[in-house]
Parts: structure tokens; C-alpha cells; sequence
């Protein structure tokens, strides 16, 4: 007999501060869709690796950035992809180290060794690992192409989990877990991607119902909350300049290819953020990986 007492399930806590957006049927969807995938990469693993590859999802859930990163390993072996038609949208992925050092050594052609090096992957060991994890992403893009085009390029190998930077902090996941086994090694493999990306399918139960109650009665004003996504998703201009300086007509007159040109600018002075020719915030230059970026310092309150 099954004992079916409270003490047999595992409780999770629910912050009530970032309430859950994946709805039971989503979640189902997102677990079939899933179970495929694992499927068909451990196949290709088999066929490419000549090993029996066990690969199968364990976990499907919403956590912010910060709960992300400190449920990894460290070190970690992350792999950062970034979108091609937006390079601050990023996707990451994360293995285990001592998985990874396996994978090694079964695409070298080397014999297991045991147990796996007490160090970080290098970035020659990454390039040869990669050539699984693009696969995965490949998978991972087909999986959602119904939904959002996501089109990820490679950016960057990461062996220390502060580094990885890939998201704000208290931005929310959706991060998946897949358990992989071969050569009597078991891992995690785990990816996240923002909600934000996957709108679309969140919102498509509430969508079907919003046009089945506008087919009935079409008079009814379009929902507040509809509203606030669309008007969310809209895209508009925002440009980055430093305050304009000042030059002579002379020093302008005689500029050629390669002069520098100076300016009675300071480097401290702050970076103005232009959103739809108006002035909105102003910050600090900087760069997140290979992108020039701004760092808001302050918010300009529009005149009434």
C-alpha cells in the first residue's frame, strides 16, 4: 500500500513577491515539449559519441536571476548565447563541471578518468564541449520557434558564476533542468531564458479566451491588463549621447581620417538617455561583455 501522507511531498516555498506566470497547462506543454528534446539529443549524443547517453527532464520552473546563479555549481561551466536581433536578450546554459571533463574526454577519444580534474574548463576544453551544448541550443530554438524567434549566437564562456551577467538580478526565468548519465556519471544541464521572450505562450490561454468573449460579445472594451502588455511590447526610439561640447570652426575645418577630435567634455559628465526625443535619464558608460551599455544613475522627472 502507497503511503499518500503530507510527509511524502516535497514542499516548495512561494514568494509571494513574483507569483508564478506558468499555468498548469503551460507547464504540461512545457514538459512534453521538453521530454522531446531530451530524446532527440541524447540520439544524436548516441550516434556521435558511440555511448549510451541518458538525458531526461527533472525540472521545470520560474526563479529570478539571482536564485539561478546560486543554485549552480561553483565553478560552473556556463555558456552564454545572445540574441542576434538583440544582444542584451540572453539565453544560458550550464553544466557540471566534472560532466563536462567526461564529455571531454569521450569526444578526445580518451579513455574516463577517475576522478575528474580538480579545476576549471579552459577555453580550448569549452570550444570542443561546445559542440554539444550548440546542439542543445539548436533544439532549444525549434522548441520555441512557434512562439518567439530567438536566433542565438555564442558570446562567451564563463568558469565563475558572478561573471555570467546575462540577466538583471531580480529578472524572472524560466529555467529548465535535465538530468544526463553515461560512463556511470550523472549531471545537471540547465538553461534560462527570460520570461519576457516567451510572452507569447504564457499568454496564449488568456489570449484564446479574450477573442472567444470578443466573438461573443464584440462591444466589450479590451481587457486593462491586455492593454498594458501590448502597450509593453510596443518599440520605441531611445538613443545614448553625452552632452554636446563645444569645437572651433578651425579645429572642424581641418579634420582628417584618424584626428581625434577633443572636446571640453569631462569623462565623468553623464550620459543622457534620449527616449523619443525627449530626455529621460541619465547614467554612466559602460559595457556588458563585447556591447557598449549604460548604467541608469538617474531618473529626469518630466516637466508638467
Amino acid at each position: 500500500m502507497t503511503d499518500s501522507s503530507p510527509s511524502n511531498v516535497e514542499a516548495r516555498p512561494y514568494d509571494f513577491r513574483q507569483p508564478s506566470r506558468i499555468a498548469p497547462d503551460r507547464k504540461s506543454r512545457l514538459e512534453v515539449g521538453h521530454e522531446q528534446l531530451a530524446e532527440t539529443v541524447a540520439r544524436w549524443v548516441k550516434g556521435r559519441l558511440r555511448v549510451q547517453f541518458d538525458f531526461e527532464l527533472v525540472d521545470i520552473e520560474q526563479v529570478s536571476y539571482r536564485n539561478f546563479v546560486d543554485s549552480m555549481s561553483d565553478p560552473v561551466a556556463a555558456f552564454v548565447y545572445r540574441r542576434s536581433s538583440n544582444p542584451l536578450d540572453s539565453v544560458t546554459l550550464t553544466l557540471d563541471p566534472d560532466m563536462g571533463f567526461r564529455l571531454l574526454e569521450r569526444m578526445s577519444g580518451g579513455a574516463p578518468v577517475k576522478p575528474p580534474p580538480d579545476r576549471v574548463l579552459t577555453r580550448l576544453e569549452a570550444a570542443i564541449i561546445q559542440i554539444v551544448v550548440d546542439r542543445i541550443v539548436s533544439a532549444i530554438e525549434r522548441l520555441w520557434a512557434d512562439y518567439t524567434t530567438l536566433e542565438l549566437e555564442f558570446s562567451r564562456f564563463e568558469s565563475a558564476r558572478e561573471m555570467i551577467e546575462s540577466a538583471e538580478v531580480d529578472e524572472d526565468l524560466l529555467v529548465v533542468r535535465l538530468k544526463c548519465g553515461f560512463d556511470e556519471v550523472e549531471g545537471v544541464i540547465q538553461y534560462a531564458l527570460p520570461l519576457r521572450l516567451i510572452d507569447r505562450f504564457l499568454d496564449a490561454e488568456q489570449d484564446q479566451r479574450t477573442q472567444a468573449r470578443q466573438r461573443l460579445a464584440p462591444d466589450v472594451p479590451t481587457p486593462l491588463h491586455q492593454t498594458q502588455r501590448l502597450v509593453r511590447q510596443a518599440r520605441v526610439s531611445a538613443v545614448a549621447r553625452v552632452p554636446a561640447g563645444a569645437s572651433s570652426l578651425r579645429e572642424l575645418s581641418t579634420l582628417q581620417v584618424g584626428d581625434i577630435l577633443p572636446t571640453d567634455v569631462s569623462t565623468r559628465t553623464p550620459v543622457e538617455i534620449w527616449v523619443e526625443g525627449a530626455l529621460r535619464f541619465r547614467g554612466e558608460q559602460g559595457r556588458v561583455g563585447e556591447h557598449v551599455a549604460v548604467h541608469l544613475t538617474d531618473v529626469v522627472q518630466s516637466k508638467p
